[in-house]
């Protein structure tokens, strides 16, 4: 046990990304060292992040901590979603940060890192390993121990356990991913005392809790709350932190050094150029613009989009020398950045994409 918590500290403190990809190089499908987290030459292979959600969850049966079943929602909702097309028939071997069609085709580094998904691989690991995964989520849900329940994803669903001297049937009602209110449906036959416990997210700053309808503040211990009574016939809500927010990487991440990410509940967000035109590594955003959300149903299969008002850095192939002694001439542009859940990407065909966005602290 000791041998696991160091290498998952090892991942996910020093060699992770925010996507849930793991995998900095194509050479060996391999990490490298620590914090050595390119964005264009990664590998992050699908298959890689089914196998952070087992490790987790593995981890989540031998240690009720919130961080695990974190992680696992992470890999779950980014780059296991993004290794399949919205049609279910393509598919990413490798899941990039960042990607520019020309880079992938003339690029010999980049090579492996494809811009739409093929229809099928070479190596076909990751096809199947997605729908193994995808098939049995069921089992990542909630996780029993005795008279305990921890329920670890909110997902619409309805589960039945023996639990002390009777059966406890639970139903999750929620429009989450997009929604972070989550109704917690419980009835119990029996007379025993039930532990339940309900993950909260990380990455809700803040929450509410609810119990039949009234404000109640329950224990809270490692990334959970605990309800602890005799259920009958109960309901608990609990109400997340759905406010985009921006993330920055560890100052020692020299290639994201500047920038941000956005996210908002368990989606990491990315632009891509189908949305925001090409080049957009020109594209920068003050610190204090508002990121704002909007659920758009007519847009890849209906997704949350969030919008906030940027620069982009005027550039004409040609016109000027490679090379100048200051930036005193160089003109930004007003424009309309405009991000996507990171799993809907590359849908639209060949497309730019970035996680990272550059942040302008001196417009």
């Amino acid at each position: 046990m000791k041998a696991l918590i160091k290498i998952w500290k090892s991942i996910v403190t020093r060699r992770m990304y925010i996507t849930g990809g793991i995998g900095s190089t194509v050479s060996g499908e391999a990490f490298t060292l620590d914090y050595d987290l390119p964005n264009d030459t990664m590998y992050c292979e699908t298959c890689a992040s089914v196998g952070l959600v087992f490790f987790a969850y593995r981890m989540l049966l031998s240690e009720e901590k919130g961080e695990y079943a974190d992680v696992m929602e992470r890999a779950l909702y980014n780059t296991v979603l993004g290794g399949v097309a919205l049609d279910g028939k393509h598919f990413f071997y490798v899941n990039p940060l960042e990607a520019v069609p020309g880079k992938s085709s003339k690029d010999p580094g980049k090579s492996h890192v494809k811009c739409v998904r093929p229809q099928w691989l070479g190596c076909a690991c990751c096809p199947p390993n997605l729908a193994r995964l995808l098939a049995s989520v069921e089992q990542y849900v909630f996780v029993q121990k005795k008279d305990k329940l921890l329920v670890n994803l909110f997902v619409e669903c309805k589960g039945r356990f023996e639990i002390g001297d009777g059966i406890l049937e639970i139903e999750l009602k929620t429009g989450y991913p997009w929604d972070g209110c989550v109704d917690i449906k419980l009835n119990y036959n029996g007379t025993a005392s039930v532990c339940l416990g309900i993950r909260v997210p990380s990455w809700s700053d803040t929450f509410d809790a609810e119990l039949n309808q009234e404000h109640a503040v329950f224990e809270e211990k490692d990334g959970f709350i605990y309800v602890n009574q005799v259920f009958s016939q109960d309901t608990i809500r609990l109400k997340l932190d759905m406010q985009a927010k921006r993330w920055y990487a560890n100052p020692l991440v020299e290639n994201n050094l500047g920038k941000f990410a956005v996210s908002r509940g368990p989606f990491v967000y990315c632009l891509e150029e189908a949305d925001n035109g090409k080049n957009l590594h020109l594209l920068s955003v003050e610190k204090q613009e508002e990121l704002k959300y909007e659920f758009d149903e007519t847009l890849l299969g209906g997704v949350g989009v969030l919008t906030a008002s940027g620069w982009k850095t005027e550039a004409v192939s040609g016109v000027e020398g490679l090379y100048r002694k200051n930036t005193a001439e160089e003109k930004k542009a007003r424009t309309k950045i405009k991000w996507i859940p990171y799993y809907s990407w590359a849908n639209r065909g060949e497309n730019e994409m970035r996680v990272w966005v550059r942040e302008d602290n001196q417009c």
